[in-house]
């Protein structure tokens, strides 16, 4: 798997070729994502607010996977943390999730940050990923909750 750190010009055509083939992308809080809202308000947080973000790639060139995150910052004491966003991957693409969570990880390490928090969507094969979460060496962190108005 090859990962390509993008920037602000490069990383909406991976993530809109991504969502095209996976179909609709949920999202816990927000719904349905749609990428053409999202790629310019997450193009403007990779300019302005410490955003970042990862493709993967296969031996084809194909998108396998993509993860957006943020090295800020934390608001409470000044340590540098990261926070994951948003994390798709192509199923049964060995390594394709794995390689850009590992490449967020090197770049916020990299950037001093202390943690990485990143997001699990209850909803999505709950158990499967708190397993991997907890191989990986995360713990549980915080659990949020949502109310549609």
């Amino acid at each position: 798997m090859k990962v390509r750190e993008l920037n602000w010009a490069n990383f909406a055509e991976p993530l809109r070729r991504l969502a095209t083939e996976l179909g609709e992308i949920d999202a816990v809080l927000y719904g349905k994502v749609n990428p053409n809202h999202f790629a310019p308000a997450w193009g403007r947080m990779m300019q302005h607010c410490g955003a970042v973000a990862f493709s993967g790639h296969d031996d084809d060139g194909r998108v396998c996977s993509w993860l957006g995150g943020l090295i800020v910052p934390d608001m409470f004491t000044g340590e540098m943390q990261a926070l994951e966003f948003l994390w798709l991957a192509r199923p049964g693409v060995s390594g394709a999730a794995l390689s850009v969570l590992s490449a967020f990880e090197s770049k916020a390490i990299n950037a001093g940050a202390k943690m990485v928090i990143a997001g699990s969507s209850a909803f999505r094969r709950p158990e499967a990923m708190r397993r991997l979460y907890r191989r990986l060496g995360y713990v549980p962190h915080a659990e949020a909750f949502r109310k549609v108005l």
